[in-house]
């Protein structure tokens, strides 16, 4: 009986033993010589050897040892002429050996066996266009993005190409419509920034430049690019500005980033400004960016609801939008403290009214406080309780809030252009009462508002220690 049971432990031991060599030749914190060893066992019982010759010339081929990855990856093709990965990688080790002619033949019949790889055209592109054929690269790189619109490196080398070419109007174009296909790529904004600027269409490098430094505040060149390109001309005066509802027709479509605040003193910003030309990131980066259409819809005579409609987001969630409704389409003296569905709570005005600050002009201010109220009779149960409507009330108070604004001229840059704006600064002083329990609600908001367009183009909405900026980057466009 003992033999069977040896025989049965040997089994048992031999296939974790097969099991850890193939870790081992996976493993890329493992020497080349213990990989390459443990790929070598693993060949010695693998159905397919042309692959397992490939893991073993990829060992190689890892650590830029290029003569070895050569000659396994050539055995690898000898037993399967079409493994596309030993093809498209002897073509990389061929240039690391300057062989470019055979890196060439590589790359060729990569495309003839994986016809529908965009990888095979953006090597063969990139391995002309790094010659003096860069005309002749064109066509290949072209030809992947058309079998895959979203594959990145067909983009850049063509760009690159088209560049070289001093065709900047054309990489523009093509940097453009990568930014819509990714448009939180903030290197996909850069590289048509800079090739618009150099086609001399400073309007569309700014449009990519403004997007490409929110999503990196840490790019100061970017910045100070932007600085330059609004100047530093004071701006002129307006005529005093009367709201007006806005048209149901017009919609913006905005860059929404959300961003810890930078609590930084100046004196530190000024010294870790120095780090950042090096390479530092020193600013606070956006955790949430979205691409979103603002509609309004009119609430009442002097308020919109705004419900947006995002089209693109990355990042962390965004948190969902209260839906409730903006005085003036603009200030926050409404709210839904209990989400979206919850009861609206609206300010009461004491003595000063924000609608005294209308028509806008340059250095007026208001100041005042309100009650927060609730209308006990547009629901029941759980949520217009804790907010105080018991039985027999009509209206409850939930809170109180001190506000005041003040207006000023300012001259903004935003995705959409330069525009000559009343700034309205909003600070607001809240106190909402859950079950009985206060809870603070303290904010401050900037809004530009753009008289041209009857509506605000930015918008930086800063509560505790976090950021809210919502920049116009255009009109939505009816279908």
């Amino acid at each position: 009986m003992r033999l069977p049971l040896f025989i049965c432990l040997c089994c048992a031991l031999a296939t974790p033993a097969a099991a850890d060599f193939s870790d081992i030749c996976e493993d890329e914190d493992e020497s080349l010589e213990a990989r390459v060893s443990a790929c070598q066992q693993v060949l010695q019982g693998a159905e397919d050897q042309a692959e397992a010759l490939a893991d073993i010339a990829d060992v190689y081929f890892e650590n830029d040892v290029w003569a070895e990855a050569i000659e396994l990856f050539s055995q690898a093709l000898e037993v399967n002429p079409e493994h596309t990965r030993a093809l498209g990688r002897r073509g990389i080790a061929f240039e690391g050996l300057y062989r470019w002619t055979q890196a060439e033949e590589d790359f060729r019949r990569l495309i003839e066996v994986a016809p529908d790889n965009p990888w095979g055209y953006y090597r063969l592109g990139r391995r002309l266009s790094q010659s003096t054929r860069i005309e002749d690269s064109l066509e290949y790189l072209e030809a992947g993005i058309e079998i895959d619109p979203e594959y990145l490196l067909n983009y850049w080398q063509l760009g690159t190409a088209l560049s070289r070419l001093n065709r900047d109007l054309e990489a523009a174009e093509l940097y453009r419509r990568l930014s819509r296909i990714r448009p939180f790529n903030d290197d996909a904004h850069l590289r048509a920034y800079w090739r618009f600027e150099e086609a001399g269409l400073l309007q569309e490098a700014a449009y990519h430049a403004r997007i490409a430094y929110t999503l990196n505040p840490n790019d100061l060149s970017t910045r100070d690019w932007l600085i330059g390109h609004l100047g530093d001309a004071p701006a002129p005066d307006l005529e005093p500005y009367e709201w007006t509802m806005p048209s149901s027709e017009q919609t913006l479509r905005y860059f929404l980033v959300r961003a810890p605040v930078d609590e930084r003193d100046e004196m530190t910003r000024a010294i870790e400004d120095m780090i950042n030309f090096f390479g530092g990131q020193t600013y606070p980066v956006p955790v949430s960016s979205v691409i979103v259409q603002m509609p309004n819809t009119p609430f009442g005579q002097d308020a919109t609801v705004t419900m947006p409609v995002i089209e693109a987001a990355a990042g962390e969630d965004m948190p969902p939008s209260s839906g409730a409704p903006r005085l003036y389409g603009m200030f926050p003296f409404f709210a839904r403290p209990l989400g979206p569905e919850g009861p609206l709570v609206y300010a009461e005005f004491d003595e000063e009214d924000p609608s005294e600050i209308w028509p806008l002009t340059n250095g007026g201010s208001l100041s005042g406080d309100a009650r927060y109220l609730v209308d006990c009779s547009a629901g029941r149960g759980f949520p217009y309780v804790s907010l105080g409507c018991l039985p027999g009330t009509e209206i409850a108070e939930a809170g109180t809030l001190g506000w005041s604004l003040s207006v000023s001229l300012d001259r903004i840059h935003v995705p959409m252009g330069i525009f000559t704006t009343f700034r309205i600064d909003v600070a607001v002083e809240s106190s909402i009462v859950i079950f009985g329990q206060p809870v603070e609600v303290d904010f401050t908001e900037s809004i530009w508002v753009a008289p041209e367009l009857n509506s605000w183009v930015a918008r930086i909405s800063t509560a505790g220690d976090e950021y809210q900026f919502l920049q116009a980057m255009e009109v939505v466009q009816a279908e």
